[in-house]
């Protein structure tokens, strides 16, 4: 069962969708071991073949198929362009998916590239990842406290001893100011004004 909730602020940078989907977590690992396999395919055909690239449409429309397949996200209607089928909806996610380049260790597609992926790029999660209504709800509260901490302090520090010292300074700070531009504006003042 795919689960859809709106996303309010778009806190994983690259991500142009408005919600998230969190997928039951045996049919997640389940695809993305199926896309994981796929991609790996790809990589070992294209080291079996070298030095003749393999074409980038074809890796392309295969990434499309299995992503089509795992059924994430909807990808709309099948389209021809520019000599290859694309999807209508998420050609980025197929797109990332199919440019994956292997993990510098182990010299092959890892599972753990296809989830940051789909998390990145298409944000696609397992359900395990969604935050119960406590840590949500814990998140908000620390998100309120960071932003009205700085006005409690500046309140806190009003009420204190210094404050008629610091007001004071303040409308001193002004007068010279005033003081100072009262000046600068009579001495550009022509003399003849001067005299009045």
């Amino acid at each position: 069962m795919i689960h859809i909730v709106s996303a309010t602020t778009h806190i994983f940078g690259s991500i142009d969708m408005n919600s998230v989907a969190y997928i039951a977590n045996d049919r997640y690992a389940f695809e993305v071991a199926a896309l994981t396999a796929i991609l790996r395919s790809i990589h070992d055909e294209r080291i079996a073949a070298y030095p003749r690239q393999t074409d980038p449409a074809e890796v392309y429309e295969r990434v499309h198929v299995a992503l089509r397949a795992a059924r994430f996200v909807d990808l709309g209607e099948p389209r021809v362009i520019n000599c290859r089928v694309e999807p209508e909806h998420h050609g980025d996610l197929v797109e990332a998916l199919a440019t994956l380049e292997p993990d510098a260790v182990t010299g092959t597609i890892e599972g753990d590239q296809v989830k940051l992926t789909l998390a990145e790029v298409g944000a696609i999660f397992p359900a395990s990842a969604r935050p119960t209504v406590q840590e949500a709800a814990r998140a908000a509260l620390e998100d309120a406290k960071a932003i009205t901490r700085p006005f409690l302090e500046t309140v806190a520090a009003l009420g204190t001893r210094g404050f008629d010292k610091m007001a004071r300074q303040h409308i001193e700070a002004f007068r010279a100011e005033a003081d100072r531009q009262a000046d600068a504006a009579f001495a550009a003042a022509p003399d003849h004004l001067k005299n009045i």
